[in-house]
């Protein structure tokens, strides 16, 4: 089976029209502006830092009964440094600076979240 110059035309239409929807999408839903981070262990509010008031780099140990994680904090926003779980997702998934992202670390049952103020522009974004 052969590919035809229509197919073809086919195929970068819709990666076109993919990367196209991937742009507006993260320009469009994460519209709010970060302010703070939100950091949860076993479902608990363990800490909430303000971006604002973060001046260089603010190291944050988390130690609970599960493990200890360590992340780093910025102006920009935040990112695991160093985890105790064996697959180490949560330092892999990188610097999360949007409100709504989050950074998830099951084994040692630590969730960091990026808060800040609404836009009027969305009504709800659900994660």
């Amino acid at each position: 089976m052969m590919i035809t110059a229509l197919d073809k035309v086919i195929i970068v239409s819709v990666v076109l029209l993919a990367l196209l929807v991937y742009i507006l999408f993260g320009a469009f839903v994460f519209v709010e502006s970060a302010e703070t981070v939100e950091i949860f262990v076993d479902g608990n509010e363990y800490a909430v830092y303000n971006l604002a008031e973060i001046s260089g780099t603010k190291i944050i140990e988390i130690e609970s009964a599960n493990g200890k994680n360590t992340l780093e904090i910025t102006k920009r926003g935040a990112k695991m440094t160093e985890a105790s779980c064996p697959d180490k997702i949560d330092v892999k998934s990188g610097e999360i600076t949007k409100s709504g992202q989050m950074i998830v670390c099951s084994p040692n049952r630590v969730i960091v979240k990026i808060a800040g103020k609404k836009d009027k522009r969305v009504d709800k974004v659900t994660y």
